[in-house]
Protein backbone atom coordinates (compact mmCIF):
# COMPACT_ATOMS: atom_id res chain seq x y z
CA UNK A 1 0.00 0.00 0.00
CA UNK A 2 2.79 2.63 0.90
CA UNK A 3 4.64 1.78 -2.15
CA UNK A 4 1.89 2.51 -4.12
CA UNK A 5 0.87 5.66 -2.22
CA UNK A 6 4.70 7.17 -2.89
CA UNK A 7 4.65 6.11 -6.54
CA UNK A 8 1.18 8.31 -6.87
CA UNK A 9 2.86 11.97 -7.91
CA UNK A 10 5.56 10.19 -10.66
CA UNK A 11 2.32 7.44 -11.99
CA UNK A 12 -0.16 10.84 -12.19
CA UNK A 13 2.64 12.59 -14.71
CA UNK A 14 3.19 9.50 -16.93
CA UNK A 15 0.44 10.71 -19.18
CA UNK A 16 0.27 14.25 -20.44
CA UNK A 17 -1.59 16.55 -20.37
CA UNK A 18 -2.10 17.01 -16.85
CA UNK A 19 -4.19 19.39 -14.76
CA UNK A 20 -3.60 19.11 -11.29
CA UNK A 21 -4.61 21.19 -8.40
CA UNK A 22 -3.07 20.86 -5.36
CA UNK A 23 -6.66 21.75 -2.63
CA UNK A 24 -7.96 21.53 0.91
CA UNK A 25 -11.65 20.94 2.07
CA UNK A 26 -13.73 19.51 5.51
CA UNK A 27 -13.12 15.75 5.47
CA UNK A 28 -17.46 16.03 5.02
CA UNK A 29 -17.24 17.30 2.14
CA UNK A 30 -14.25 15.38 0.71
CA UNK A 31 -16.72 12.90 -1.50
CA UNK A 32 -19.04 15.92 -2.32
CA UNK A 33 -16.17 17.60 -3.98
CA UNK A 34 -15.03 14.66 -6.05
CA UNK A 35 -18.50 14.49 -7.36
CA UNK A 36 -18.84 18.22 -8.21
CA UNK A 37 -15.45 18.43 -9.66
CA UNK A 38 -15.11 15.42 -11.70
CA UNK A 39 -18.65 16.34 -13.33
CA UNK A 40 -17.44 19.44 -14.37
CA UNK A 41 -14.45 18.55 -15.92
CA UNK A 42 -16.07 15.94 -17.38
CA UNK A 43 -18.05 18.58 -18.96
CA UNK A 44 -15.65 20.77 -20.11
CA UNK A 45 -13.52 17.40 -21.82
CA UNK A 46 -15.60 13.84 -21.75
CA UNK A 47 -12.68 11.87 -22.16
CA UNK A 48 -10.87 13.26 -19.24
CA UNK A 49 -9.16 10.68 -17.32
CA UNK A 50 -8.71 11.24 -12.85
CA UNK A 51 -5.86 10.52 -10.25
CA UNK A 52 -6.04 11.60 -7.20
CA UNK A 53 -3.32 11.41 -4.17
CA UNK A 54 -4.85 12.27 -0.71
CA UNK A 55 -3.83 13.14 2.82
CA UNK A 56 -7.62 12.50 3.64
CA UNK A 57 -7.01 12.14 7.53
CA UNK A 58 -6.63 16.32 6.87
CA UNK A 59 -8.70 16.87 4.08
CA UNK A 60 -5.65 17.42 1.29
CA UNK A 61 -6.21 16.54 -1.77
CA UNK A 62 -3.64 16.10 -5.19
CA UNK A 63 -6.47 16.00 -7.61
CA UNK A 64 -5.00 15.41 -11.03
CA UNK A 65 -6.30 14.85 -14.06
CA UNK A 66 -6.03 13.73 -17.40
CA UNK A 67 -7.14 15.47 -20.15
CA UNK A 68 -8.18 14.48 -23.45
CA UNK A 69 -7.81 17.23 -25.32
CA UNK A 70 -4.92 20.01 -25.84
CA UNK A 71 -7.07 23.23 -25.65
CA UNK A 72 -5.04 24.94 -22.89
CA UNK A 73 -8.38 27.10 -22.27
CA UNK A 74 -9.88 24.40 -21.52
CA UNK A 75 -7.08 22.77 -18.97
CA UNK A 76 -7.37 26.15 -17.11
CA UNK A 77 -10.85 26.04 -17.19
CA UNK A 78 -10.52 22.53 -15.46
CA UNK A 79 -8.26 23.54 -12.86
CA UNK A 80 -10.79 27.16 -12.22
CA UNK A 81 -14.00 24.47 -11.87
CA UNK A 82 -11.75 22.54 -9.47
CA UNK A 83 -10.86 25.79 -7.22
CA UNK A 84 -14.62 27.18 -7.86
CA UNK A 85 -15.88 23.81 -6.04
CA UNK A 86 -13.65 23.40 -3.49
CA UNK A 87 -13.87 27.25 -2.07
CA UNK A 88 -18.12 26.51 -2.62
CA UNK A 89 -17.66 23.64 -0.18
CA UNK A 90 -15.60 25.66 2.31
CA UNK A 91 -12.31 24.32 1.34
CA UNK A 92 -9.17 26.37 0.31
CA UNK A 93 -7.33 26.44 -3.38
CA UNK A 94 -4.68 25.63 -1.86
CA UNK A 95 -3.08 23.28 0.02
CA UNK A 96 0.34 22.58 1.53
CA UNK A 97 2.32 23.29 -1.22
CA UNK A 98 1.68 26.64 -0.84
CA UNK A 99 0.44 29.48 -3.77
CA UNK A 100 3.78 29.84 -5.93
CA UNK A 101 3.13 31.19 -9.37
CA UNK A 102 0.35 29.19 -10.45
CA UNK A 103 -2.13 29.86 -7.88
CA UNK A 104 -1.34 33.70 -7.45
CA UNK A 105 -4.56 34.58 -9.85
CA UNK A 106 -6.43 32.45 -7.65
CA UNK A 107 -4.83 34.07 -4.53
CA UNK A 108 -6.83 37.56 -5.90
CA UNK A 109 -9.76 35.98 -6.88
CA UNK A 110 -10.55 34.04 -3.04
CA UNK A 111 -8.81 35.76 -0.39
CA UNK A 112 -10.15 38.65 1.40
CA UNK A 113 -9.41 42.26 0.33
CA UNK A 114 -8.46 43.15 3.69
CA UNK A 115 -6.38 40.21 4.41
CA UNK A 116 -4.59 41.06 0.85
CA UNK A 117 -3.96 44.58 2.11
CA UNK A 118 -2.42 43.50 5.09
CA UNK A 119 -0.07 40.84 3.22
CA UNK A 120 0.57 44.00 0.67
CA UNK A 121 1.28 46.31 3.70
CA UNK A 122 3.99 43.58 5.58
CA UNK A 123 5.29 43.30 2.08
CA UNK A 124 6.40 46.85 1.83
CA UNK A 125 7.57 47.02 5.05
CA UNK A 126 9.82 44.13 4.71
CA UNK A 127 11.09 45.32 1.02
CA UNK A 128 10.04 48.73 0.65
CA UNK A 129 12.00 48.58 -2.77
CA UNK A 130 10.23 45.58 -4.26
CA UNK A 131 13.19 43.73 -5.10
CA UNK A 132 12.77 40.03 -2.98
CA UNK A 133 10.99 37.80 -5.49
CA UNK A 134 9.14 40.43 -7.49
CA UNK A 135 5.60 39.57 -8.65
CA UNK A 136 5.89 36.39 -7.07
CA UNK A 137 4.55 36.72 -3.63
CA UNK A 138 1.39 38.32 -4.10
CA UNK A 139 -1.11 39.32 -7.18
Amino acid sequence: MWARREAAAEVSRLRDPIVDNDIAVPLDRMQELLERTKARASALDPGIGFLHVAHMGDGNLHFAAWPETTDKDVHRAIGAAVEEETVALGGSFSAEHGIGLSKLAAMGRYKDPVAMEVMRTIKRALDPNGIMNPGKVLP
